[in-house]
């Protein structure tokens, strides 16, 4: 989402007539941080294929704002990201924003504030069936046991090939690093990984219809 505040563009020496939009958008970013530990208290989903529990996330990812040192910003950006769990959608984050928004116009008639979304991806989990049952059986065959179930509040296209009705699991090699300065796979996982993906689609598509 995206997070504007308008302020009045004024030189450094006229404070009656100027307006910060960035320090406007503080009193956003500190209304954010008590939205956060909200969610964090009262929303929770435990999942069923792993048993792990996790809640939403809100987090701001990028400010922009102001013109130059002597005067006063008229507007100021902020990009935020707000992680949904299964149960949750567009409606419910929609609402939070504006009731955030408007709270905040109300104790501040200068605080000016305009939002909307630029992406919205509904939550996704994936679920037991014969993908999930031949891709445990290769993973079998090839290192004697079922890897770790996982869940976590990563978004990927893997949420858009089931919506379209094709059976989806997250599943590759080892590493660290997600999104890190430093981020890596380990070559052989890699090469392991190769195995069990042709293992699964000959085993896949040898089952039962």
């Amino acid at each position: 989402m995206e997070i504007e505040t308008e302020g009045v563009a004024a030189h450094g020496s006229l404070p009656d007539v100027g307006v910060d939009a960035i320090t406007k958008m503080g009193h956003v970013l500190h209304e954010m941080e008590g939205l956060r530990r909200r969610l964090r208290l009262t929303k929770t989903f435990e999942s069923p294929l792993s048993g792990e529990r996790m809640s939403p996330s809100l987090h701001a990812s990028t400010i922009e704002g102001g013109r130059e040192w002597s005067s006063y910003p008229d507007r100021c950006l902020l990009r935020l990201e707000r992680r949904m769990i299964p149960g949750e959608g567009q409606q419910e984050v929609k609402k939070e924003l504006d009731d955030l928004l408007s709270g905040l116009s109300a104790k501040d008639p200068q605080l000016q504030a305009s939002w909307r979304f630029s992406m919205v991806r509904p939550p996704w989990q994936a679920e037991e069936g014969p993908l999930f049952t031949a891709l445990e059986a290769a993973c079998r065959a090839e290192l004697g046991g079922t890897p770790g179930r996982a869940a976590g509040l990563m978004w990927t296209d893997a949420a858009l090939t089931q919506q379209a009705g094709i059976p989806t699991i997250i599943f590759g090699p080892r590493g660290e690093g997600k999104h890190a300065t430093v981020e890596y796979v380990e070559l052989p996982s890699v090469v392991t990984c190769a195995r069990i993906l042709l293992s699964t689609a000959l085993r896949f598509c040898q089952q039962p219809r």
